[in-house]
């Protein structure tokens, strides 16, 4: 019994830490564009990079916004970056934005400026990763 109880103890312990992982592409709602959130970059840990496509020539630009929490631990929600034309090019950025095995929110979306100026945005998906 005691033995039982250890071991089901161990396992709640170990399920509170999350390994990094990736988001996988996350697509807007009609494929026009897509972000992809990379945990820990390759060979430079706590570093996150994250990249974002235009896939169709529609004058509409698409962005990627990340939400998760800061090294200070404060929630942080930024748009991070943007791809403004379907040129054959990807964008992308890597920083230290995020605290270490915390949930980050990836969200991807059209955007374009309408004719009275403003900023319009449809057409959103949605995905997470772990930094």
């Amino acid at each position: 019994m005691v033995v039982a109880i250890a071991a089901t103890s161990m396992m709640g312990l170990a399920t509170q830490a999350q390994a990094s992982s990736n988001s996988g592409w996350v697509y807007t709602s009609n494929m026009s564009g897509a972000a992809y959130f990379d945990a820990d970059l390759n060979g430079y840990p706590s570093v996150e990079k994250v990249t974002v496509c235009d896939n169709t020539s529609d004058r509409r630009g698409i962005q990627v916004r990340l939400v998760g929490k800061s090294g200070d631990g404060n929630t942080t929600s930024m748009t991070i970056l943007r791809d403004p034309s379907n040129d054959g090019h990807c964008e992308s950025s890597q920083g230290n934005w995020f605290l270490e095995e915390t949930v980050v929110g990836v969200s991807v979306e059209e955007y374009w400026t309408a004719s009275d100026g403003h900023t319009e945005y449809d057409h959103f998906g949605a995905g997470q990763g772990i930094a």
